[in-house]
């Protein structure tokens, strides 16, 4: 990285034995609609899918907070479906709780 270059987001990528998992995709703000996120989500499927041939791994797993709309259908075009819902797993700041939409992406 050039000593002017700036960080506009990145993604944090996991790999076990039968899956992988998007732990983090980060966008900045200013940046946001530009199709960062959706470049960053790409390039972390492509790694997943490469890292499955010959080892086994069946899917690609992310989660999403529930208000998330833009993420949630970013995930769902990329080819994303729900698997299932974690009742109250964001605290927020109010004192409050969201829920988690859990999602899955076959690599196989």
């Amino acid at each position: 990285m050039s000593p002017t270059a700036e960080v506009i987001g990145f993604v944090v990528l996991a790999r076990g034995p039968f899956e992988a998992e998007i732990e983090a995709i980060t966008v900045h703000a200013a940046r946001r609609g530009q199709g960062v996120g959706a470049r960053l989500l790409a390039a972390a499927i492509a790694q997943a899918r490469d890292w499955q041939r010959g080892s086994g791994l069946e899917r690609l797993l992310l989660e999403v907070r529930a208000s998330n709309a833009a993420a949630a259908a970013l995930d769902a075009k990329a080819g994303f479906t729900q698997d299932g819902v974690r009742k109250g797993y964001y605290p927020l700041v109010d004192g409050g709780r969201e829920d988690a939409s859990l999602m899955s992406l076959p690599l196989t």
